[in-house]
């Protein structure tokens, strides 16, 4: 999942990709630049994105809403709904 995301000029992802401070870094505001098969329209969902600790990916926490990924982001997903999704990308055709 791609999320470009708005920081204030003065913040550049590079020279703090690996200073541990950057977890002290406030969530910056994005968009989910991926549409994901088995939802509806991801593309354009806001988002805010959370650096985590040197070595961790940030975390993209989507915005509270009744669109299907943000329950299941919220709520959790089932095995079978899991289960659906790995099969549907499986087996889809280029």
């Amino acid at each position: 999942m791609w999320t470009p995301a708005r920081r204030p000029p003065s913040l550049l992802w590079r020279p703090r990709r690996s200073d541990p401070r950057r977890t002290e870094e406030p969530p910056y505001f994005g968009w989910i630049a991926t549409s994901l098969s088995g939802y509806p329209d991801t593309l354009k969902f806001k988002a805010m994105v959370r650096t985590r600790e040197v070595g961790e990916r940030p975390l993209i926490e989507l915005e509270p809403t009744e669109h299907p990924l943000a329950v299941e982001q919220r709520e959790g997903i089932t095995m079978e709904r899991v289960q659906r999704l790995a099969e549907a990308l499986l087996h889809a055709g280029p």
